[in-house]
């Protein structure tokens, strides 16, 4: 095979694998959300990336003792910005904007920690089991986000050599916070101009960080546009109007930056076989779905090469004042059950009163478990063959009947950062789930305080409600013994408390 296609990135709906060298952001045929090109209204034409016909060497090979380790030079082979470059030139690019980064911010974007912390184990009630964190709290501008958004500088920097283009793109984004802030740090390292959407009511800080990094900021009021969060539905519009490119942490339109929160994942399998530890679940919290989707596909990417030799349950969870990536769970979940003959007792009316409806998605979350756990044990079991494909295409080309914006009541919650109005990487998230046999799960909002307080009573990390609710929908599947006290378990701390 020729090494320009060891990495694709494929369309599920078209069956059609695009060069990462063409430029997209997303599928040329997304049109068919409105019915354009022939398509169906509400399928997913959303690009994932696909390793093909080669098999990468063994996790962490070239790392030396006590050196910084720089994922994006460590796992260029599986990113899609290697392959459009020489090799000396992209790693004279991307020692490039290191430098500028460290300039800029004091630093670059190099590995992680990846902690145990024996108080927040125990207080979980893994009296036996383990509990490794990730902690991106002292990443660039306090969190994850810029990981993503990195690795979609390093792909608009190669396509502009590859094509010898001098001018700059004009960069978009839609954001409450942290993926603003790392997209204003990393769009300056690399001389672009970014608009960040966000909402009218967003904190002074945040706005006075964005300026400083030279991003224009364009506030958004809830009520000037129609169903959805206002600051997405702007982000659309100049995007589509103004030629704008999507830099933001979201699959659906911008691909890039899932390869870039894919490198979390390679880290966290890396340092457990360091040192031969070994996951059950991973629990991570929910908000448009990129971490989780990128850790997901992370871990399967490894597995699918040999480089991981199992997959842990993954669990996503999201907060009780808004979850539409778990109401689509649970009706994906019925769907499931009805085109395979089993029991699906969960009743919900996508036209009925919004609060009525997802109280029942609470309620059979509780009163379910025995029907929940055959549905979660038949996906896992058959996620290969003909019945369950057969499920998830249908789900995957009707989107409407599984994810819409939150109409419940305006989302409110501790965890702000994860109150997405949509899962925009759901679809993806939601496969991952289910081939791993995890689940989603609502957090009572005090699990997400009591999280909050565990970590700040208990460690030094200066994180957030939002970084900790992971830990918090580990309380609640506690609580709810879908989780044994034995159990390994891996969770992302991430989001800094400003």
């Amino acid at each position: 095979m020729d090494m320009t296609e060891s990495i694709t990135l494929y369309c599920p709906v078209c069956d059609r694998h695009y060069q990462p060298a063409e430029g997209l952001w997303g599928c040329p045929r997304a049109g068919a959300y409105s019915g354009e090109h022939g398509g169906k209204i509400g399928q997913e034409h959303i690009l994932q990336k696909r390793i093909n016909g080669f098999q990468a060497g063994k996790p962490g090979a070239g790392r030396s003792s006590g050196q910084r380790i720089d994922p994006y030079s460590l796992w260029q082979e599986l990113l899609a910005s290697r392959y459009i470059l020489t090799g000396s030139e992209y790693s004279n690019l991307l020692r490039r904007l290191q430098q500028k980064l460290i300039a800029l911010e004091g630093d670059g974007f190099f590995e992680t920690p990846l902690l145990e912390e024996g108080k927040i184990t125990a207080a979980a009630g893994l009296e036996q089991g383990r509990i490794w964190i990730k902690d991106e709290t002292h990443n660039i501008t306090g969190s994850h986000k810029g990981r993503h958004l990195f690795a979609t500088l390093l792909y608009l920097e190669a396509l502009r050599l590859r094509k010898k283009q001098k001018e700059k793109d004009i960069l978009a984004i839609y954001s409450c916070g942290n993926a603003a802030l790392a997209a204003s740090a990393v769009a300056r390292a690399g001389g672009y101009e970014l608009h960040a959407f966000v909402p009218r009511e967003v904190s002074m800080v945040i706005e006075r960080m964005l300026i400083e990094r030279g991003a224009v900021v364009e506030k958004i009021e809830r009520s000037s546009v129609g169903e959805g969060d206002p600051c997405y539905l702007a982000f659309k519009e100049a995007v589509e109007h103004k030629g704008w490119l999507p830099f933001t942490c979201s699959g659906n339109d911008n691909w890039s930056n899932i390869e870039g929160g894919q490198t979390l994942a390679w880290e966290f399998i890396n340092r457990l076989e360091e040192e031969s530890r070994r996951l059950d679940k991973m629990i991570i919290q929910v908000g448009g779905g990129a971490l989780g989707r990128s850790v997901i596909e992370g871990w399967l990417e490894f597995y699918r090469v040999g480089m991981a030799g199992y997959l842990p349950e993954f669990f996503g969870c999201q907060p009780e004042g808004g979850f539409p990536f778990v109401r689509a769970y649970y009706l994906a979940l019925k769907r499931i059950a009805q085109h395979n003959g089993m029991a699906c007792d969960l009743h919900y009316e996508r036209q009925g009163d919004p609060r009525k409806e997802t109280a029942k998605i609470r309620e059979y979350s509780k009163s379910g478990q025995r029907q929940i756990d055959q549905i979660i044990q038949f996906c896992r079991q058959n996620f290969d063959k003909p019945a369950m494909k057969k499920s998830l295409e249908y789900i995957r080309d009707n989107r409407q009947e599984f994810m819409w914006a939150w109409d419940a009541e305006s989302p409110r919650s501790q965890a702000e950062g994860i109150l997405d109005d949509i899962t925009y990487d759901w679809y993806y998230l939601l496969e991952g789930i289910l081939q791993s046999g995890g689940r989603a799960v609502v957090i009572p909002e005090e699990k997400i305080a009591r999280a909050y307080k565990l970590v700040r009573q208990n460690t030094e990390l200066e994180v957030s409600a939002t970084g900790t609710a992971g830990l918090a929908g580990l309380l609640e599947l506690r609580a709810a013994s879908v989780i044994s006290p034995d159990a390994r378990v891996g969770l992302f701390f991430t989001g800094i408390d400003r």
